[in-house]
């Protein structure tokens, strides 16, 4: 049987799988160095009362 050179529905969806997968990963690296922000420096007393 002759190769499509059309990009089927599977194929895209196997590329934005991967594609997600990827990008979670990126983030949960990225979020590894973050640093945590509390609640008081969002939101210093004595702001707004």
């Amino acid at each position: 049987m002759k190769r499509s050179s059309f990009i089927t529905v599977t194929d895209l969806a196997t590329l934005l799988s991967a594609t997600l997968v990827i990008h979670a990963q990126v983030l949960d690296l990225w979020g590894e160095d973050d640093e945590k922000i509390t609640q008081s420096v969002v939101n210093p007393p004595g702001i707004g009362d």
